[in-house]
Order: C-alpha cells, then sequence, then structure tokens
C-alpha cells in the first residue's frame, strides 16, 4: 500500500525580521514577486515507510535543470505552463515511481 500526495510549494521562504537603529526611516523588507510562485509536488510514501523521490512540476513552457539545484537525488523536474497541463504529465509522474 502506498499513499500519494500533491502540494503546492512556494520556492520563497518567509522573510525574516529586519533590523534598523531607532530614528531611522522606516526600513522594510521586499521580494521579488516573480520569485514566489507555486510548484506543484508529488510525493510517494510506502507504507513501510519509504519514501519514494518527489517530482516536481514547474510553472514553466520548458524545463530548466537548474531549478532542480539543491533537491534531494533523483528528482525528477518537470514543467508546465498552465496547472490544467499537469494532468498530461501524470504518466511521466508515475512512470519516474515506477523505477524507484
Amino acid at each position: 500500500m502506498c499513499h500519494l500526495d500533491e502540494a503546492g510549494v512556494t520556492n520563497v521562504g518567509t522573510p525574516s525580521r529586519v533590523l534598523a537603529a531607532k530614528g531611522q526611516h522606516p526600513v522594510c523588507q521586499t521580494e521579488i514577486a516573480e520569485l514566489r510562485t507555486l510548484v506543484t509536488c508529488g510525493a510517494i510514501v510506502i507504507a513501510i515507510g519509504v519514501a519514494l523521490p518527489p517530482a516536481i512540476i514547474f510553472p514553466l513552457a520548458n524545463f530548466v535543470p537548474r531549478n532542480t539545484i539543491g533537491v534531494p537525488p533523483c528528482t525528477y523536474g518537470l514543467a508546465a505552463l498552465s496547472p490544467r497541463r499537469t494532468g498530461e504529465l501524470l504518466h511521466f509522474i508515475v512512470d519516474h515511481f515506477i523505477t524507484h
């Protein structure tokens, strides 16, 4: 028995506090809006507690390998410009899980 879960994950963490000297002009921290996009991450965990390498779908027209720097080994990366197209990629994700 196994469980497949899909989640939307952001690639930008929560902003930390900004320190400034008392009496200074207001200081704020900004984020680059383009970086705060959701990627779809699918993961399978088998009942005995083994987790298979995840599959990540990026909201891009073409997959760029540098987007998977720092992810777990054997992570499968895909690209779909529209969230409606992620269903078309399901057979690639299932094949990835079958090979592992």
